[in-house]
């Protein structure tokens, strides 16, 4: 007599389990979208300059001593 799985491949119990997995897989898709693109959260900035060493963005720079 073949042993018959309860809850094996083609059961009832691993298409929920796939459905479930799948599930929390969107939702886990769908928080990371919001956090990343929430307005007014934190903004990324880069990190600040040493003293007299910030990089001139203007045509006009002052030659460096």
């Amino acid at each position: 007599m073949p042993v018959q799985d309860v809850s094996g491949p083609g059961t009832a119990y691993m298409e929920l389990d796939q459905a479930a997995h799948r599930a929390i897989g969107v939702a886990a898709a769908l928080v990371t979208t919001w956090l990343t693109l929430r307005k007014g959260g934190r903004r990324w900035s880069p990190p600040p300059h040493p003293a007299g060493m910030r990089p001139c963005l203007r045509r006009d720079c002052p030659p460096r001593p």
